[in-house]
């Protein structure tokens, strides 16, 4: 039975554990319309030719990058240190974000959508970088745009990457 895998219903992120390969901790991310972009770059190729010929001898393939592109409505303090990293101070029970000093750490999460139809995208392991995008006109909101880049597990029978069907 053919599966056509539209919309975005739920986009949760948790944690990955090393040693055993487990999610945890999963919890729901406030995903703005229609961001969500899941994408493959083309394998590269390199061709290795004999002196005189005109077609290859061998074909070395690389895989292409996958990557998780969305934005983030949330631009709370806690969604800000979660998304770009630094630190949260309350003062009067009020938070304050504060960025980082020099360049961004890498944050390792995992990541779970569902799409409306009910087929799973997960990551157990994925390389986090955030931006802040706040377009603040009467017309346009405040985002953080994210960027998950799938990355080896460490655990050879959990996969990187895996989509699921859905449910019957």
């Amino acid at each position: 039975m053919p599966v056509y895998n539209t919309g975005l219903k739920s986009l949760k992120v948790g944690d990955f554990n090393p040693a055993d390969g487990a999610v945890s901790n999963l919890v729901e991310v406030a995903v703005y319309k229609d961001t969500l972009k899941i994408t493959e770059t083309e394998p590269t190729q390199t061709k290795h030719y004999q002196a005189g010929k005109t077609a290859p001898k061998k074909i070395h393939y690389e895989a292409g990058e996958e990557t998780v592109k969305f934005s983030v409505m949330d631009t709370s303090a806690d969604s800000l240190l979660a998304c770009l990293g630094g630190t949260v101070t309350t003062v009067n029970s009020v938070k304050t974000w504060n960025k980082a000093k020099g360049v961004q750490k890498e944050r390792i999460k995992a990541l779970v959508a569902e799409t409306s139809d009910g087929a799973l995208i997960k990551i157990p392991r994925g390389s986090w970088i955030g931006v802040k995008n706040f377009d603040l006109a009467d017309a346009a909101i405040g985002l953080i745009d994210i960027t998950v880049t799938p990355t080896d597990t460490g655990i050879d029978n959990i996969p990187d990457f895996t989509v699921t069907d859905p449910e019957d």
